[in-house]
């Protein structure tokens, strides 16, 4: 399967050229995006994608000579939110979150998400064979001091200290189709109780077969 990430919503299917970076457009509020394309040694080349009533407008940055500079845009879903699409699975794009290729884009599933506070989700799969549970993906050695299960998705929590603060991990593993995908989520403390790592729970829970 490929590891390139599929942005998919509003009417179109977005693969961005790695490396990307997917955040929300502060300025235009409802669900407008900006994809960068950083380009080594230049200046990063950027497009909007403006969903509205008539669909999702594509609007190329400054300098920029056509879209596929920096994404490959075709038609798409019309959901009415964005959602992540990997090899073989998706998962709605938590809210608060910048999505970013990870250093090997080209290994699945090739993009993480981080957020202000320390926030940092990074998957895991789908891996292969038996069903995989999340207290692998913990830092080990660590007491569990959390773990539940919420339909199809098993999680576990711990807490440890790190340069005098104290920071929690959580691990979830979602069965699906493919295989087992495991969702780590990693923040200070004091950011767990955040909306932004509310989201991330959510959007870990409800991953789903693509």
């Amino acid at each position: 399967m490929s590891a390139r990430l599929h942005l998919i919503g509003h009417g179109v299917t977005v693969a961005p050229r790695p490396p990307f970076a997917l955040e929300r457009h502060g300025g235009r509020g409802g669900d407008a995006v900006v994809v960068t394309h950083r380009v080594a040694g230049g200046l990063p080349r950027r497009l909007v994608l403006a969903p509205g009533p008539g669909g999702c407008a594509v609007e190329p940055g400054a300098g920029l000579a056509a879209a596929a500079e920096v994404a490959e845009v075709t038609p798409g879903p019309a959901s009415p939110r964005w959602s992540l699409r990997g090899a073989g699975f998706e998962l709605d794009w938590p809210g608060g979150f910048l999505v970013a290729s990870s250093p090997a884009p080209e290994e699945p599933p090739g993009f993480d998400l981080v957020a202000p506070g320390g926030l940092l989700v990074t998957l895991h799969g789908p891996l292969s064979g038996e069903p995989v549970g999340p207290e692998r993906f913990v830092t080990p050695g660590l007491r569990i001091t959390a773990q539940g299960q919420d339909g199809p998705s098993t999680w576990c929590e711990v807490d440890y200290r790190q340069e005098q603060d104290l920071w929690r991990e959580r691990a979830v593993a979602v069965r699906l189709d493919g295989g087992t995908l495991v969702v780590s989520l990693r923040a200070p403390v004091r950011s767990a109780s955040t909306p932004a790592w509310a989201a991330a729970v959510g959007a870990a829970s409800g991953v789903r077969t693509a």
